[in-house]
C-alpha cells in the first residue's frame, strides 16, 4: 500500500483539472482520506505545482496513529460526521 490510496490521489488530480494557469508552488488540498506510513492516520493531502506537473503530498495529520485500517476509517467517519454537522450549524447563524 502506497501512503494514499490511488482514488484520492486520482480524486486530488481531477480537483486540479479545472486550474488553466497555475502557479508555481500553488496547492489543491483535498477532503480527508486515510493514510498509512508506519501505521494508518487520518490525514489531508494536497497536490502542489512544481512547475510542469503536479505533485501529491502530505499536507497534515488530524489523527493519531491506529493500528488498523478499520480503527483508522472509523476515526474518518466521526471526523467527516463533525464537519458535516459544523456546517449544519453555520446555516443556523443570526
Amino acid at each position: 500500500m502506497s501512503m494514499i490510496h490511488k482514488q484520492d490521489q486520482d480524486n486530488l488530480l481531477a480537483l486540479a483539472q479545472g486550474i488553466t494557469n497555475p502557479v508555481e508552488g500553488q496547492i489543491v488540498r483535498g477532503e480527508p482520506v486515510i493514510c498509512k506510513t508506519c501505521a494508518y492516520y487520518v490525514g489531508y493531502w494536497c497536490i502542489e505545482w512544481m512547475g510542469s506537473e503536479w505533485l501529491p503530498q502530505p499536507y497534515s495529520r488530524e489523527s493519531d496513529y491506529f493500528e488498523t485500517e478499520k480503527e483508522a476509517k472509523q476515526w474518518l467517519e466521526w471526523l467527516l460526521d463533525d464537519m458535516a454537522y459544523e456546517e449544519e450549524l453555520e446555516g443556523w447563524e443570526v
